[in-house]
């Protein structure tokens, strides 16, 4: 048994896998990961007899339409990976499209007592949305497309319960009939185009989760990204903006959880949250978890995991310490394999 890689020629996950696994002197397989026109052709027998990464599709779209049809042709391909037989997955098909399902993901850790921000699913216009933040007394309402990532066609809702006014934060833009991705986070106040804009985004199947007010630091918002390896948290930085929406891409910044002067019990906390979320995903050795501070108390909440959430561009650049860790889990399956015969 050999180690293999599906992932996207040049990237940068690619690039530095594969690098790491050089200066390991670990012998890599790698396969492109298949096109939406070519994935009939792909053969998921060709992964049998090896220990398998599976690394997400590039996004390669500023059009908010391509989401779901993306999505829609990743869960095909994990769908077709699920059926390999003899072959070993350092993330198991079926539970990483299980975590990038959002609405399966929420009702998942909702079930299992997880802290998570309240989630409404009879969401489907701007009025219903209204009377949800009206009815609960909301701050606002996060919504999320069910297969999105990298905060494409997120939106961040507010509104003042006292005078009505409203405003979106969004990378979502408008222009002729189109909606699009910009490489800019957005605030919308003008009400047509707020409406416009919410309602073109419910309709495409989403999750709404109540919006709890992040802790501070430097005069910013964060919130953090935990890489859970392997039973326990190996990497974890904070993710620090001006805005709402944290993602580095989106200008963030990123410091070391250290900088952040969290108590032990603070840590312990966050510690205990992520391995209690993580037994709800026994197939996923790997995986980064955005969690959410309270303002004030300092409580954890889980806003989402993901089965791709290990490119940190601090580590990769650095010790590439993630990476390696997964390589020689990795070596550890083709070894196992070699003791069966």
């Amino acid at each position: 048994m050999q180690a293999l890689l599906i992932g996207e020629e040049n990237s940068r996950r690619t690039e530095f896998f594969l690098k790491a696994a050089v200066e390991l002197s670990m012998p890599m397989k790698f396969i492109p990961y298949p096109s939406i026109d070519k994935l009939g052709t792909f053969n998921p027998p060709i992964c049998e007899n090896y220990a398998v990464k599976i690394d997400p599709p590039l996004p390669n779209s500023y059009n908010i339409n391509d989401i779901n049809k993306v999505g829609l042709h990743y869960s095909n391909f994990l769908k077709r990976l699920q059926v390999v037989k003899d072959a070993k997955f350092l993330n198991s098909p079926e539970k990483i499209l299980h975590v990038m399902d959002k609405l399966l993901f929420k009702q998942s850790i909702e079930n299992a007592g997880i802290c998570t921000p309240s989630s409404y699913t009879r969401v489907n216009s701007i009025s219903e949305l209204r009377n949800v933040v009206i009815e609960k007394r909301l701050n606002g309402v996060f919504i999320k497309p069910r297969y999105g990532s990298g905060a494409a066609g997120a939106i961040a809702y507010r509104r003042n319960l006292r005078t009505g006014d409203e405003v979106i934060y969004t990378t979502v833009a408008y222009s002729s009939g189109q909606f699009y991705n910009n490489s800019k986070l957005r605030c919308v106040r003008d009400k047509r185009e707020l409406e416009t804009i919410v309602n073109y985004i419910l309709q495409m199947g989403v999750i709404a989760e109540a919006w709890i007010p992040k802790a501070s630091f430097a005069g910013m918002v964060y919130d953090l990204r935990v890489v859970w390896q392997f039973g326990k948290i190996e990497y974890a930085t904070a993710r620090l903006s001006s805005g709402t929406i944290t993602n580095l891409h989106l200008g963030g910044k990123s410091i070391d959880i250290s900088e952040l002067n969290l108590s032990s019990k603070n840590l312990s906390e966050i510690e205990a949250l992520c391995n209690k979320t993580m037994a709800v995903f026994p197939g996923l050795k790997s995986a980064g978890l955005d969690i959410l501070l309270e303002k004030g108390s300092l409580k954890p909440y889980v806003l989402e995991v993901n089965g791709h959430g290990d490119l940190l561009h601090k580590d990769i650049k650095a010790e590439n310490k993630l990476y390696k860790s997964q390589l020689l889990y990795l070596k550890s399956l083709t070894e196992e394999q070699k003791n069966e015969y």
